[in-house]
């Protein structure tokens, strides 16, 4: 039943919601069926038009779009320390969970990020085992993104940058994003 929030009418999708041991189930089973498993990760604090074109180009690219969400001590890590995080994990996967190209999200209960940032990201990856990780030309880290993907046996999905006049911009104005 849609709920109102703001006047607009949402609709919950509880069932797209995992545990990370069930994404990691679900994933299995999946690749079983010879389904394509697309993983998209990141902190998701924003939901923007940047944000959207990736997860749009990350669905086109296989069946399934799994999104992983990273908790709120590494988003600290990712973001940097004068990140100030505007909504919590729980929060952050309850509205990745409304949106249309999203199959699955789930939060990570791991601490991936070691003094080189590399191996326990491999290890992640390992275990979730998708088809491949969706990374976008604009993401800074692009490069060591594919690098993991490889190392952990996983195909990458690249997602175009779409050049346009993205809210990050005024995010980043405000000290948001």
């Amino acid at each position: 039943m849609p709920t109102p929030e703001n006047g607009v009418e949402v609709i919950r999708y509880p069932d797209k919601i995992l545990t990370h041991e069930q994404a990691i189930a679900k994933i299995r089973v999946l690749r079983r069926q010879r389904l394509s498993v697309i993983l998209a990760t990141g902190v998701f604090d924003e939901i923007h038009e940047g944000r959207m074109d990736h997860l749009n180009g990350s669905k086109a690219q296989g069946d399934v779009l799994f999104v992983g969400i990273e908790n709120d001590e590494a988003s600290g890590i990712i973001k940097g320390e004068e990140y100030k995080l505007v909504h919590p994990v729980h929060h952050r996967i309850i509205k990745v969970s409304e949106l249309e190209p999203v199959d699955f999200v789930f939060g990570f209960n791991d601490m991936p990020y070691d003094e080189v940032g590399c191996g326990a990201l491999i290890e992640r990856y390992r275990t979730l085992n998708p088809t491949a990780l969706a990374i976008s030309t604009w993401d800074p880290e692009f490069d060591r993104k594919r690098f993991q993907a490889e190392k952990s046996g996983i195909k990458t999905a690249t997602v175009e940058f779409v050049q346009r006049e993205l809210s990050t911009m005024l995010l980043h104005h405000y000290g948001h994003e």
